[in-house]
């Protein structure tokens, strides 16, 4: 008799594995299939942007500040055109 419980025993570790190893094959699954979604949005959006960004002119680079561009206006040259 002790044989036939531990063999019960045995069998029931066996279906909790079993329902555990279900359980978590479905999770991955889930998980694999929310990825792929995700991974497909991200292929789309960045479809989108780099599509978007051939729209764009290429701006040219600002100017560097230099001590023309902080002269106030007039100190310089327009004195010299008034007095002409």
């Amino acid at each position: 008799m002790q044989s036939t419980r531990e063999v019960d025993r045995l069998i029931d570790d066996l279906r909790r594995l079993r329902e555990k190893l279900e359980e978590q094959g479905n999770r991955v699954q889930r998980d694999i299939v929310e990825y792929a979604s995700l991974s497909q949005s991200v292929v789309q959006l960045t479809k989108i942007v780099s599509e978007g960004m051939t729209h764009v002119k290429r701006v040219p680079d600002a100017p560097s500040i230099s001590s023309e561009v902080l002269e106030p206006i007039g100190a310089a040259s327009n004195e010299t055109d008034i007095e002409d």
